[in-house]
């Protein structure tokens, strides 16, 4: 199928765009780090716990179904009108009830992050602005124009940074001056996003009232899903606002962004996977969904593997050369955060399998356990370990989401292996390693004996094949990069 043919080509260009994206966050990161105190980086960090709320809460949860609904019409069709402007109409209804609430609500929302009540409309000109340019993202990801849909973030943190540097030269280093650089670069960035939609995609005008509706009985239970991933996603920064200070806000907050960041590599799989897989289920092709999740996955788990170890050695030092000796109390829930970088890439592999199969009620009722279990867990570890606990907290709610994930994939799918958590061993104790032994040359040592050990370990267990080198030679890419992807794999069959 040309989907799976143009596979290699298409996660290139999201990983080059991931990658490019990456590079500009840390710049942008590094440079709002130093521009501001601890403590405002913290308040710059509550701001977007806000407008996150509203943003996967009011509008995110219908975004799965845009491209869902949307790709089965572009295959159909080599259209996408009636679910593009279907979705537009039911998010601008809800975007004028988030006006109305944050409007309501001003004064706590402005003074929890810590500015001026008048100022309560940047909240929602940040929320319209980035909702809109998520809609049409999502319609080049739908339509196949991978390749703008990975351009869209590299465009808006190039903006994003020019405004940061502007800061530096006007001496406007200040947390609003930082927020309305975000506006500002999301309204350029929607602006271009507007001028690349195809309009023999989306017109005429298509507003379907049966597609609205299947819109939302698809994406009513996300609504719960997007609330407990908010919750799995910010609460931490929440917690430690209430129970320590604005300052640890900051502190946890550089910890976090680093491995959000970092995860993006695997997310470039999920998402390219998603409209693959539909493609998969709607030519009832299930045998290529079943190679994905027993065969493709532990193989992408084992390579994301061999990534995240060697990073934990050198990360503490690029936390002190890039944001400087102050985010040192950064480097122990840096550790703890980047245990959980297996079971975070276990749910981002199966998540588009159960999407593309339309089970969202078992998913969205795992987010909800994954929710209350990390809120208790915050609660209760941050009084007794400070920053590290809710650290401690998201990676055990990753664990377990992630074998729940697997045990839905099993039961609806008949796929799935449990054997997955086992590549978090690895992962632990290399963490262990960084913890318990403080000489850089031990610590070297000791990761080069685990990642050996791990890589005999792939090599005798058939997580590569014959089968599995097949398929490289059937997808298109660069003869110079399938010869090197063979010879890996041919080294561990």
């Amino acid at each position: 199928m040309l989907e799976v043919k143009k596979s290699f080509y298409d996660y290139s260009s999201l990983l080059f765009g991931n990658i490019t994206t990456i590079i500009l966050q840390l710049i942008s990161f590094t440079l709002i780090a130093r521009l501001l105190t601890v403590e405002d980086y913290g308040s710059y960090n509550l701001f977007l716990t806000v407008v996150n709320f509203f943003v996967l809460f009011g509008v995110s949860w219908t975004s799965g179904a845009l491209v869902i609904f949307g790709k089965e019409e572009f295959l159909k069709n080599r259209s996408i009108k009636t679910t593009f402007w279907s979705r537009l109409l039911l998010i601008s209804g809800i975007l004028v009830v988030i006006l109305i609430v944050i409007f309501v609500f001003r004064n706590f929302v402005t003074s929890y992050v810590g500015l001026k009540n008048s100022l309560f409309y940047i909240f929602f000109i940040y929320i319209l602005s980035y909702s809109l340019i998520e809609h049409d993202q999502y319609t080049f990801q739908a339509t196949n124009k991978i390749k703008l849909f990975s351009l869209i973030p590299v465009i808006n943190k190039i903006l994003f940074i020019i405004m940061v540097l502007s800061a530096i030269f006007f001496d406007k280093s200040t947390v609003l001056y930082i927020i309305i650089s975000l506006v500002v670069s999301n309204l350029a960035t929607l602006l271009f996003s507007i001028l690349f939609l195809d309009p023999k995609l989306i017109m005429p005008i298509n507003i379907s009232n049966n597609k609205i509706s299947e819109i939302l009985l698809f994406s009513y239970p996300i609504i719960f899903g997007a609330l407990s991933s908010y919750v799995v996603m910010w609460v931490d920064i929440i917690v430690v606002k209430t129970f320590i200070n604005t300052e640890a806000v900051g502190i946890y907050s550089l910890a976090y962004r680093i491995t959000e960041y970092m995860a993006v590599f695997i997310q470039s799989i999920s998402t390219l996977m998603l409209p693959i897989i539909t493609t998969f289920i709607v030519k009832e092709k299930s045998e290529h969904v079943k190679n994905f999740c027993e065969r493709l996955t532990p193989q992408f788990l084992f390579i994301w593997s061999l990534v995240l170890m060697p990073t934990l050695l050198i990360g503490p030092y690029i936390i002190v050369l890039l944001f400087g000796v102050k985010y040192i109390p950064s480097i122990l829930p840096f550790y703890v955060l980047v245990g959980g970088g297996i079971s975070r890439a276990i749910l981002s592999l199966i998540s588009p399998v159960l999407s593309a199969n339309k089970i969202i009620k078992a998913s969205v009722m795992v987010s909800v356990f994954e929710s209350i279990l990390n809120l208790i867990l915050d609660f209760i570890l941050v009084q007794i370990l400070g920053i590290n606990g809710p650290a401690i907290a998201t990676v055990i709610t990753f664990f377990i989401g992630s074998a729940l994930y697997i045990y839905i994939l099993r039961k609806k799918v008949n796929v799935g292996r449990y054997s997955l958590l086992l590549y978090n061993i690895p992962l632990i104790l290399s963490i262990l390693t960084m913890i318990l032994i403080q000489t850089f040359i031990l610590r070297l040592i000791m990761l080069i004996i685990l990642v050996a050990t791990f890589c005999l370990i792939i090599k005798f267990s058939n997580t590569f094949n014959k089968e599995d080198v097949k398929m490289i030679e059937y997808i298109e890419m660069p003869k110079i990069v399938k010869r090197i992807l063979l010879g890996i794999m041919n080294l561990f069959i």
